[in-house]
């Protein structure tokens, strides 16, 4: 995990921060751009971090420079210990 990230609320027309997590980032590759090509997802970065409560779709992700909007956010393993978001690209 060595991204620096932001995660951002939506707020009365704006972003309130809500989080600062360190995070490991990937673009969708393999069978996961397969899957995500084949529904027509949006989808095309992956980012893992230490459990992150309350992070949900329509959050968006600041990383280095980067917008991101939150498609999916799951708990890995149901024990809390990390939460996986895949995201699409808003801007850079």
């Amino acid at each position: 995990m060595r991204h620096r990230i932001e995660i951002l609320k939506p707020a009365g027309g704006g972003w309130e921060p809500r989080a600062r997590r360190w995070a490991a980032m990937k673009p969708l590759l393999g069978r996961e751009l397969y899957a995500a090509l084949s529904a027509e997802s949006p989808v095309r970065v992956k980012f893992s971090m230490r459990h992150a409560p309350g992070v949900a779709p329509g959050d968006r992700i600041v990383c280095r420079g980067a917008a991101y909007t939150v498609v999916s956010a799951q708990d890995v393993d149901g024990r809390g210990a990390e939460t996986v978001c895949y995201c699409k690209e808003e801007w850079k």
